[in-house]
């Protein structure tokens, strides 16, 4: 049994938020499949890329999303949610080629926004300063143009996923009546508990870091990826039979009506700082309390100092 009990509280604690936070990560992974979040939050990002937001046609952007190229990457009832920057940057020249080899023809079917010429010609001057200004940027260019602009939508969906793993942590929370200040209270009083809890803890580290709140696992592969792992004892994310047993018996409303009734108003308080205490810890996300948990485990496995020379063990 270890020397630092207040270590081993501090690693109780962070082991019990990743299991929380991993329950919220799978049920946010399961409202972006249904929601197609990451796939509608994709095709307004590129429609706004081409200026055509407020446009009642859209003619750039239909015609991008109905190329051969991007549906190769959409499933029959599903927009794409990842597009490689290559193949942004072929299919969008192939779709401005073919529409000036239309427009050439006098097959007229719209004209791109101002906003979108502006940045081609951009663009194109950034490939060489005598480019002219019917002349198209490069595919290289295209790609890291596109890249810059993803790397800000990828901030503003985990942003989104961040608001709705707080809500998710607010409803767990109160469902399990998952409350910090009881359970530090448990895991201190109780030895045994908190042994069991940091032997838990290490074999969760086994499992490897969780996964990051996105439909797709694999940023450079554009095949989409399921949210749970088909062997769900080898998955990072999901919590396992005797982990759910132990976050029963830590939790739960047994034997609280007696407590309540006795007097409601300390009842509330106390938990409800519990409670918010619970909320705000998940909410931060499994990756970061499994890392938490990891420099908890490294610093108890290090123990104590070795004295120095001279002085008395």
């Amino acid at each position: 049994m270890s020397g630092f009990p207040v270590l081993d509280v501090a690693i109780g604690l962070a082991f019990v938020y990743l299991l929380l936070a991993l329950i919220c990560t799978t049920v946010m992974e399961w409202i972006a499949q249904i929601g197609k979040m990451r796939g509608k939050m994709l095709e307004r990002s590129v429609q706004q890329l081409f200026d055509e937001e407020s446009s009642p046609n859209a003619v750039i952007t239909k015609a991008f999303f109905k190329h051969p190229l991007i549906q190769a990457l959409r499933s029959p009832e599903r927009l794409p949610s990842y597009i490689p920057g290559t193949v942004f940057a072929k299919a969008l020249r192939d779709v401005l080629v073919r529409g000036q080899a239309e427009r050439a023809a006098a097959v007229q079917q719209g004209e791109m926004s101002a906003g979108l010429k502006q940045s081609l010609e951009a663009l194109a001057r950034k490939d060489g300063p005598q480019a002219r200004a019917d002349t198209l940027p490069d595919e290289t260019s295209l790609a890291e143009w596109y890249d810059q602009v993803m790397d800000r939508v990828s901030g503003a969906y985990k942003r989104t996923t961040r608001r709705w793993i707080l809500a998710l942590a607010i409803v767990l929370t109160v469902i399990m009546n998952a409350d910090t200040v009881k359970l530090v209270g448990n895991l201190w009083q109780n030895p045994t508990l908190r042994a069991y809890v940091v032997e838990r803890a290490k074999a969760r580290l086994e499992q490897g870091p969780p996964l990051e709140t996105v439909e797709y696992t694999e940023p450079s592969s554009p095949k989409p990826t399921a949210p749970i792992a088909p062997d769900t004892t080898k998955s990072p994310n999901s919590v396992l039979a005797d982990e759910q047993a132990l976050l029963g018996d830590l939790f739960g409303w047994s034997g609280e009506g007696a407590a309540l009734r006795r007097d409601t108003l300390s009842w509330f308080a106390l938990h409800l700082l519990g409670w918010i205490l619970t909320a705000l810890a998940v909410s931060l996300g499994a990756p970061f309390w499994f890392e938490t948990l990891n420099r908890f485990m490294n610093l108890r496995s290090s123990g104590s100092p070795p004295s120095k020379t001279g002085e008395k063990k």
